[in-house]
């Protein structure tokens, strides 16, 4: 929804714009004063819209990330099972580290350790994703740990 001060400031470039069409063809061009209200209606507009679409850029890079996390997440099983060997999440993080790698700044951490076995199969538990903005729980039922938002 626009607000009051882009609405009013949209009006004026309306009027102007009207004027300006209606002008005979040898008045032909704008003035400077003309173009210079016109820079300031579209700095004015763009400095309205600016922290809109820095939060928006920002709540798309979160989200990203999350998604990226929970991808690598439901490919434990798999990783577990290629390399016959067993995989943690602990309040530590996750052993071995490069099982999964999550984004900068986020981590990874169980309250109690869930464990996928050698064969693939996960025996549940909760995780938290988190970082500087945000805390996410998650829970993972087994035995394919597919993870849902937590109550």
């Amino acid at each position: 929804m626009a607000r009051p001060a882009a609405k009013a400031l949209m009006r004026i470039l309306a009027i102007w714009l009207s004027k300006a069409a209606s002008r005979s063809s040898s008045a032909a061009g704008f003035t400077l004063l003309e173009l210079l209200i016109v820079l300031v209606i579209v700095g004015a507009v763009s400095a309205m819209a600016m922290p809109n679409l820095l939060r928006l850029q920002a709540s798309w890079t979160r989200q990203v990330a999350l998604e990226d996390i929970l991808l690598q997440v439901r490919k434990l099983g798999a990783v577990a099972r290629a390399g016959q060997a067993e995989l943690q999440i602990t309040e530590a993080g996750v052993l071995p580290a490069e099982a999964l790698v999550p984004p900068e700044g986020w981590r990874l951490y169980a309250p109690q350790t869930i464990r996928w076995l050698d064969s693939g199969v996960c025996l549940g538990g909760e995780l938290t994703v988190a970082n500087a903005e945000l805390e996410r729980r998650f829970v993972l039922q087994p035995p394919l740990c597919q993870a849902r938002l937590a109550p």
